[in-house]
């Protein structure tokens, strides 16, 4: 038996010596264009073994509309940018071949595998031309539109771009599941609600600078430091407070730190998967400060607001659910709102009608706040306008433009969300805006008492107390 199996593996072993050096002899023989060819086969195929693991940076040349949005969105599931070049978009091959089949144009602007890490896309929104040139002059945009630009860049190029006072937005790049953009939510005003002009009559100014004062005594609230934490804690604890609230556990990555916004669900009596939501960033910065970075009006005024609007609706019986939002990470690229924009765009049966983001809302009292939405959101738009002059006496200046994706608002702008985006004056910023000076002393706080009551009141309008 041992004598037949050491025969056996002696003529398996002179066939496999053969074939080898038949094979051998046949490369050899072959020309250096075949072998070229050849090498081109291998080097192919180890292409389309990897080619699904290639996301790809694409602009689709749509024109900008509603109907091109839905379009986008059911191809893709979400944009980051949108102008008259058309849609950015990340795809893996497989919908880019869809794109391509469907006979969409489009144009790939960069890719890289989908699982790196080692590098990031960014938009970064410029407000002067000297920051224009600073951004071209440190990072190379691959692609520019007016004031926006798109750049790649390391995550050791992330303190360049905190320290500049950029404002930008991360590129995330998981792919989420086709969806249809959010429609109008039609709504007729009629006249004065007395039962919104009690409850809205409630905003306590000495509160809501009680909230900024506590914030800012954090000293600092970026997204790294204890200071977050703690903020984290705290807000957590106040909204705990309130009863009738649920607290919505929300943990994600920023720049490889692990946080958590503060979330918690006022459920809706009526249709709770109906929901709005009411949110402000509770992270700050100041640029060049060290472990100082008060920001009292950026955003602890919009903090401040979120939970007085919070407070004043305990009890409230309300027919859609109300999400109240503090979203971390903003000012290192919207990182807390992308991920929960994400997580509701995962789950179909949850249908957000519309949400109001609060960002800088108390620098001069001159009686007007900016208004801000895209195309989608025009008759949020219009809708707070008229709200906030009958009901808090408030001016506003409407100003529709995709490109203005500044804030926590644009992470659901790119999943077909209506977002209104509030804040002081349009287009200038504090003086004291990303500073150590972003303080209370520095504050208008009637401005903020008037924001806060004009949003309050439109949330009513379009959820009304049925109690």
């Amino acid at each position: 038996m041992t004598e037949n199996k050491t025969k056996w593996t002696a003529v398996f072993l002179t066939f496999l010596v053969i074939q080898i050096c038949s094979i051998s002899t046949v490369f050899c023989a072959l020309s250096k264009p075949e072998i070229s060819e050849l090498n081109d086969f291998k080097i192919k195929f180890q292409e389309n073994v990897n080619i699904n693991r290639i996301g790809y940076l694409v602009m689709i040349q749509l024109t900008q509309t509603l109907d091109n949005d839905d379009r986008v969105l059911k191809s893709t599931g979400r944009f980051y940018f949108s102008s008259e070049d058309g849609y950015l978009v990340h795809v893996d091959i497989a919908r880019l071949m869809r794109l391509k089949s469907d006979g969409v144009s489009f144009k790939i602007l960069d890719k890289k595998l989908l699982d790196d890490h080692s590098e990031s896309w960014y938009l970064l929104y410029s407000e002067s031309s000297d920051m224009t040139k600073n951004i071209q002059e440190k990072f190379e945009p691959l692609y520019t539109k007016g004031r926006v630009m798109l750049v790649r860049i390391r995550p050791s190029d992330q303190p360049k771009l905190l320290s500049s006072r950029i404002i930008h937005q991360l590129i995330d790049e998981e792919l989420l599941p086709p969806r249809t953009g959010v429609k109008e939510f039609k709504i007729k005003l009629g006249g004065v609600n007395p039962d919104i002009i009690q409850l809205i009559s409630k905003v306590s100014v000495l509160k809501l600078v009680e909230t900024v004062q506590t914030l800012q005594d954090f000293q600092t609230r970026f997204v790294t430091t204890d200071g977050n934490a703690s903020t984290v804690a705290w807000l957590k604890d106040e909204f705990g407070k309130i009863p009738g609230l649920k607290n919505i556990p929300s943990l994600f990555h920023a720049s490889m730190f692990l946080t958590e916004n503060v979330i918690f669900e006022k459920t809706g009596i009526l249709e709770p998967k109906t929901a709005f939501i009411v949110m402000a960033h509770i992270d700050s910065t100041a640029s060049g400060a060290g472990d100082k970075a008060p920001g009292a009006d950026d955003n602890g005024t919009g903090a401040a607001a979120m939970l007085e609007i919070a407070r004043l609706l305990e009890g409230v019986d309300l027919p859609y659910t109300v999400y109240f939002v503090g979203a971390n990470a903003e000012e290192i690229g919207l990182v807390g709102s992308a991920a929960f924009a994400k997580e509701l765009a995962k789950q179909p049966d949850i249908n957000i009608k519309a949400v109001f983001n609060m960002d800088m809302l108390a620098d001069i009292d001159d009686n007007e706040a900016a208004a801000i939405g895209d195309d989608r959101s025009k008759w949020l738009v219009d809708l707070f306008k008229e709200v906030a002059l009958i009901y808090a006496g408030l001016n506003c200046k409407p100003v529709i433009d995709s490109s203005l994706a500044v804030s926590d608002h644009a992470s659901f702008w790119n999943i077909g969300v209506p977002a209104l985006f509030t804040r002081e004056g349009h287009p200038g910023l504090s003086p004291y805006y990303h500073s150590i000076k972003d303080t209370v002393t520095n504050l208008a706080p009637t401005l903020l008492e008037k924001i806060a009551k004009a949003n309050l009141a439109t949330l009513l309008i379009l959820n009304t107390p049925m109690n």
